[in-house]
């Protein structure tokens, strides 16, 4: 009874022993980035029965289901704005919208950059919501999205700034660079690793 963590069964009856990463949206929880039956599945995501975390065996009565998104796509984070839910991967931004009738989500791709991967999240611990619109790091700057733009901008006051840690980044350890907003103040604040200085 003292225990912090607990199993949920159904998630083994579906296959599923690890996420990276996990997002409750709209009385739902969702895992992206699983590993299922032994194998990962970056592309895949996965979610629960409405309002219920421990349910995720799909049924006519539950909304529970699974999405894989397009192949080579590896999804990094999510996070809500207004009301929808966007994915980032290594290849662009994913829309998630509630829907009717029994296909409970459609998904769109807002944003595509299969090739360079340019203006796509990075370093998934870096993003962050204004409320209005997400900042994150990219493999190539701090870059700002919102649903009113037709791809990721930069924000140029914060790549000013951030120029000299950017380009000596310890890109090893992505998990370690996260970031944080602070609303009062309506500033990024960053925590990244940069390389050992050398001679």
């Amino acid at each position: 009874d003292m225990q912090a963590i607990s199993e949920i069964p159904e998630l083994n009856d579906i296959g599923v022993t690890r996420a990276m990463v996990v997002q409750a949206w709209k009385g739902i929880t969702f895992l992206g980035n699983v590993e299922m039956d032994g194998t990962r599945i970056q592309q895949r995501l996965v979610w629960s029965a409405l309002n219920n975390p421990f349910s995720w065996v799909p049924t006519n009565a539950s909304v529970a289901g699974y999405q894989d998104l397009d192949t080579g796509e590896k999804i990094l984070a999510m996070e809500p704005l207004s009301n929808y839910l966007l994915i980032y991967t290594n290849r662009g931004i994913w829309q998630a919208t509630v829907v009717g009738g029994a296909a409970t989500f459609s998904f769109q791709k807002l944003y595509s950059e299969p090739k360079t991967g340019e203006g796509c999240l990075a370093y998934r611990n870096t993003l962050v919501s204004t409320g209005v619109e997400h900042i994150y790091v990219g493999r190539d700057g701090i870059f700002a999205f919102n649903l009113f733009t037709p791809k990721p901008e930069r924000v140029q006051w914060l790549n000013n700034a951030a120029y000299l840690m950017l380009s000596n980044l310890d890109q090893s350890v992505c998990e370690s660079h996260i970031a944080y907003y602070e609303p009062t103040s309506r500033s990024y604040w960053l925590s990244l690793i940069e390389l050992p200085m050398t001679g």
